[in-house]
């Protein structure tokens, strides 16, 4: 099965059709319908997948026009709405992200020569964030698993610089995403309240080792994030997870050898999550904003991703 990521479902419209003569009397039931945006444009290649309880019982990929159809036993189904990109981790991001859906929204149930229709909207993106830009399709991927609720108001502020509370709490979430547990352990930072909605977050990352603050009991959580700052927190959340970086050869000529980042630039660059701001260049002391984030915490997921047993 092709990998895929879970999209946000806002409606699902079920219908029954009597039974057609060809089916009446067996066994067999047909689950179809069409996957639409809230412009009710088909989406192509979503994967729908249809759960029984805990797993999966079929998959497939949307039409061009959306379209999809499942011939199942009668039963009851749980509809799954996903983007083609990711598969291992399609039960586990569904129970984790979006559980009302899985208990409400989506159970289908067909009987013997039942033909039901479920047409599904999705959301659409954050009004901010424009549909055709090089950082949409990351921006959404990083909101439907649960990395990011935007900055309010549906938004994402896509332009602003990420502080390092926000990048905290980026990289709590894509921990315990995908698997892993906090450790119990200390507050050091004394300049975190604890009514910061990073805290927890805060305290998981010191705790895995991904930071040591600006200072022994400081952690300056109203500051932004450098590029250089961002390479040594996804390569120290590369290795907390028990990888290695691969060998290579450094490409940028800004990234001295001398730097304590000279080696996770040279991580995150051989897993495929930064191309630098130009093929000899990686700009560490500029500020990373949250598109530019959005895009190398979903190449980070894809790196982990590639990790999962086929």
């Amino acid at each position: 099965m092709k990998s895929a990521r879970l999209v946000t479902v806002i409606a699902v419209f079920a219908a029954l059709l009597a039974p057609s003569a060809a089916t009446a009397g067996i066994d067999e039931a047909t689950i179809q319908g069409r996957v639409t945006n809230t412009s009710g444009l088909g989406v192509e290649s979503a994967c729908v997948g249809l759960f029984v309880g805990d797993d999966v019982f079929d998959a497939t990929e949307t039409t061009v026009e959306g379209g999809f159809e499942f011939t199942v036993p009668s039963g009851d189904y749980l509809l799954y709405i996903a983007d083609c990109i990711f598969t291992d981790y399609f039960a586990e991001w569904y129970d984790d992200v979006h559980p009302a859906e899985a208990a409400d929204a989506a159970v289908i149930s067909v009987g013997s020569g039942d033909v039901r229709v479920v047409d599904v909207v999705l959301a659409d993106i954050f009004a901010d964030v424009e549909k055709d830009t090089s950082f949409t399709d990351h921006i959404i991927f990083i909101r439907d698993i649960g990395v990011t609720n935007g900055c309010g108001g549906n938004n994402y502020c896509p332009k602003d610089s990420v502080t390092r509370e926000q990048m905290a709490a980026f990289l709590a979430r894509m921990w315990r995403l995908f698997g892993g547990d906090c450790p119990d352990g200390p507050m050091p930072f004394v300049d975190v309240p604890l009514n910061s909605f990073a805290y927890d977050d805060i305290r998981c990352i010191v705790n895995l080792n991904l930071t040591t603050g600006t200072a022994a009991d400081l952690y300056s959580p109203d500051d932004s994030v450098s590029r250089a700052q961002m390479a040594a927190f996804i390569a120290r959340f590369w290795r907390a997870g028990g990888e290695t970086c691969p060998d290579g050869v450094n490409p940028f000529g800004d990234v001295e050898s001398t730097r304590y980042y000279h080696g996770d630039v040279i991580c995150i660059f051989l897993l495929d999550i930064t191309t630098g701001t130009s093929p000899n260049t990686f700009s560490p002391f500029d500020d990373v904003t949250r598109e530019q984030m959005a895009a190398f915490l979903s190449r980070l997921a894809r790196a982990i991703d590639a990790l999962a047993p086929s």
